[in-house]
C-alpha cells in the first residue's frame, strides 16, 4: 500500500478557507449568504454525484428523493413558517431520516 503525506500548504490552506467561510456570515449581508449557501449545497451534492457515479460506478437515482424531500422541508420552514434557515437544514435531515427509515426497512424486506 502505498502512502502519501499532504503538504502543510494544503492543510494550512484548507484551514484558512474553512475559516473564512465559517466566519463569512459576520461579514456579508443576508442575500449573499444564501446565495453562498445555495451555491456550496449544490456544489456539495454534485461532488457526491460525482464520487457515487464517477469514481464508483454506482448508479443509483434513490437518494435523490430523499435529497428533495429534505430540500422541500427546507424551504416550506424557511419560506412558510419563517424558521431559521440552519435549523431547517437540520430539520430537512431529520426529515428524510424519518421517511428513509420505514422505507428502507420494506425495501430491505423485498
Amino acid at each position: 500500500m502505498i502512502t502519501r503525506r499532504v503538504p502543510a500548504a494544503t492543510i494550512l490552506g484548507a484551514a484558512v478557507a474553512a475559516t473564512l467561510v465559517g466566519a463569512a456570515p459576520l461579514g456579508i449581508s443576508a442575500d449573499l449568504t444564501r446565495v453562498l449557501t445555495d451555491l456550496l449545497a449544490v456544489y456539495a451534492l454534485a461532488q457526491c454525484w460525482n464520487l457515487l457515479a464517477g469514481f464508483a460506478g454506482i448508479l443509483s437515482v434513490g437518494q435523490q428523493a430523499f435529497v428533495g424531500i429534505g430540500a422541500y422541508t427546507v424551504v416550506v420552514l424557511v419560506d412558510d413558517a419563517s424558521a431559521n434557515p440552519l435549523l431547517s437544514i437540520v430539520m430537512g435531515g431529520v426529515v428524510a431520516v424519518v421517511l428513509a427509515l420505514p422505507l428502507g426497512w420494506l425495501m430491505f424486506r423485498l
